[in-house]
């Protein structure tokens, strides 16, 4: 009989198609690499999401609610997530992120000195060579040597996997995934109920392979990303529910749950305030350049009250 996995990893791929292709193959190959104390779900119904999950052994999920410009909502990834997998534990993560293995070391670690917690991380920015392929055992030390060469931190505003015990997130705003801000809410969420909120950043190397944003209509200045940005924002507080790693209790340090005293005393209060003024810049500076681009949804915003 096939031991219980610890951890169940979920996804939502974009489609496999193009550069996307390789940068989700490469980073579902490293989540596969533990072995089965791992069980991985892609969720959605994008081109190429059932086919790769028969092709790595995975489980797959469509996900049939999505808004009027086809994004699915995070709470379906994660009630997939609850009602398919078996692990102890969920991880939600974006389907470009290279994970290391010390990743998962530290997940059964702090499941050991932790009980009820969430654990999140910056990820580096790497530009991959087009041809670069996960394979074999050198893998990581060759990713490591580009991110020495050429990394560059995501930022500590920028989440891409969370790792929390799967009844702990049971009821969700309606958050779109691939869009800003609910990564952030996350983080506020998980501090207001008590938990233990960990930050990998120090100790374990994860690797986000940049990419365009070709998917979505539009691009990344488009009127679909901007919108979808927003709604976010709004579910969000409106920049009063964003934290980021600064606002993590511990941090993982040499197999050890270090307290984070930043995060709990004034100090802490004041960076959120400047965070979330500096949220609200990044917010409506992204509409600014929208409505500059997009002059039809000015007078549209004035006629109807919406771009």
């Amino acid at each position: 009989m096939d031991s219980e996995p610890i951890l169940t990893v979920v996804s939502v791929p974009k489609p496999f198609a193009g550069r996307m292709n390789l940068i989700q193959r490469n980073a579902l190959a490293t989540w596969k690499m533990p072995g089965p104390s791992v069980e991985i779900i892609l969720c959605g119904d994008e081109r190429g999401t059932a086919e790769t999950a028969a092709e790595f052994g995975v489980a797959h999920c469509p996900l049939a609610r999505r808004n009027e410009f086809g994004t699915p909502y995070l709470r379906d990834a994660f009630a997939a997530g609850r009602e398919r997998g078996r692990g102890r534990l969920m991880c939600y993560i974006n389907a470009d992120i290279l994970v290391t293995g010390a990743f998962f070391e530290a997940v059964c670690g702090i499941e050991r000195q932790a009980e009820r917690f969430l654990v999140v991380g910056e990820c580096m920015n790497l530009d991959l060579p087009e041809d670069w392929r996960v394979a074999g055992g050198g893998w990581e030390k060759e990713a490591r040597q580009l991110v020495a060469e050429r990394g560059v931190r995501r930022g500590v505003q920028s989440l891409d996997f969370f790792v929390f015990e799967k009844d702990f997130y049971m009821d969700l705003p309606d958050f779109l995934l691939g869009r800003y801000w609910f990564d952030n809410w996350l983080v506020w969420n998980a501090r207001k109920s008590g938990a233990t909120v960990v930050d990998l950043s120090a100790s374990v190397l994860m690797i986000h392979q940049n990419h365009n944003y070709s998917h979505v209509a539009g691009g990344f200045a488009g009127g679909q990303f901007q919108e979808e940005n927003r709604r976010n924002w709004a579910a969000a507080g409106k920049g009063f529910r964003v934290y980021t790693t600064q606002e993590a209790t511990h941090r993982w340090l040499d197999g050890i749950l270090a307290p984070q005293l930043g995060g709990r005393l004034l100090l802490g209060y004041y960076r959120r305030r400047m965070e979330r003024f500096f949220a609200r810049v990044k917010h409506y500076s992204q509409r600014i350049v929208f409505y500059s681009r997009n002059p039809r949804a000015v007078i549209n915003k004035i006629r109807y009250g919406h771009p």
